[in-house]
């Protein structure tokens, strides 16, 4: 949810769901995790804050990697945009995990803001089995609106998020998740007087918790 935080309420195109909350182990093969979660922030150009929802479906499918399904939903006093992505995960060493996927989100304050979009990015941990894991992550996405002109009612959109966060095991099979980070984000619009395209840059930050079942 964390980088559709900051653009939802600066009316930019919204990218697909990217929230972190995770660390950088993978399940096992044919093991299935279910998280849920919520969080709000905002930014320099914002007159409010915003909140918003998460939901996450992940499966192992071995070889330290896992694939699944995304969805959030964020809203302002004034708009309400949901999206969906799938997500696809591999560690190629302990600690270190890369992630990827594409998505849409649909919604907004005029009910035409649909973009489709992706992400990549990287997320690093301390050893897990521990009381309190640590994590971090870089993650870069970017949305395209779906209309004959893209530069338009907000145009291209990209962000970089940087996630900190903490795992705290509740229950063998339950972890609480944590974390805060800063957004910065960039838009390509044109302009409606002289029809150039400009681009717009804000900084943001958030705030997200979220509840992790995974089955042994």
């Amino acid at each position: 949810m964390r980088a559709a935080v900051l653009v939802v309420v600066a009316a930019c195109t919204v990218p697909p769901p990217f929230h972190v909350l995770e660390t950088a182990e993978t399940l096992r093969a044919r093991q299935v995790s279910i998280s849920a979660g919520g969080g709000g922030g905002g930014g320099n150009h914002l007159n409010d804050c915003c909140a918003g929802a998460a939901a996450r479906v992940r499966v192992g499918i071995g070889n330290r990697q896992e694939v699944g399904v995304d969805g959030d939903l964020i809203g302002s006093k004034d708009t309400i945009v949901g999206g969906v992505k799938l997500a696809y995960k591999v560690s190629p060493t302990d600690g270190v995990a890369i992630v990827a996927g594409p998505g849409v989100m649909v919604g907004g304050d005029t009910g035409d803001r649909t973009a489709v979009g992706g992400d990549v990015g990287a997320i690093v941990s301390s050893p897990a089995g521990r009381p309190v894991q640590l994590y971090a992550g870089l993650r870069g996405s970017l949305a395209v609106p779906v209309r004959a002109d893209v530069y338009a009612l907000g145009g291209v959109s990209e962000a970089l998020v940087l996630p900190l966060g903490l795992a705290v095991p509740l229950a063998p099979t339950v972890r609480l998740l944590g974390e805060l980070g800063g957004i910065g984000s960039l838009s390509q619009t044109r302009d409606g007087r002289t029809m150039d395209v400009e681009t717009h840059g804000a900084v943001g930050w958030y705030g997200a918790l979220a509840l992790t079942f995974t089955p042994r």
